[in-house]
């Protein structure tokens, strides 16, 4: 039988902007609380697709090989540009 995914998302403002103007716009707190809940329901998933050129991707795939013992779970690498720096561990060119 197929397996069944439930998808996860978080319904807060966003905005494509700097850091620092992120900062100001929705207010330090707001910004550093977000991404704890982010980081939080990302280390929780059984499968993640994001991009190894990212240092909250790597951060969140590695958060979840070890302290949520999720290493052998799906992880599709949407990137496909080259690895970061000390990364090629991890199947990208």
């Amino acid at each position: 039988s197929a397996q069944r995914w439930d998808v996860l998302y978080t319904d807060v403002p966003r905005k494509n902007l700097a850091v620092f103007d992120l900062i100001t716009h929705f207010g330090g707190v707001n910004e550093t609380l977000n991404g704890l809940m982010n980081l939080q329901l990302a280390v929780q998933c059984d499968a993640w697709v994001c991009t190894l050129s990212s240092n909250w991707c790597i951060l969140i795939d590695e958060l979840r090989s070890t302290v949520a013992q999720k290493a052998s779970h799906l992880y599709v690498d949407i990137g496909g540009g080259e690895c970061p720096k000390g990364r090629r561990d991890v199947g990208c060119k």
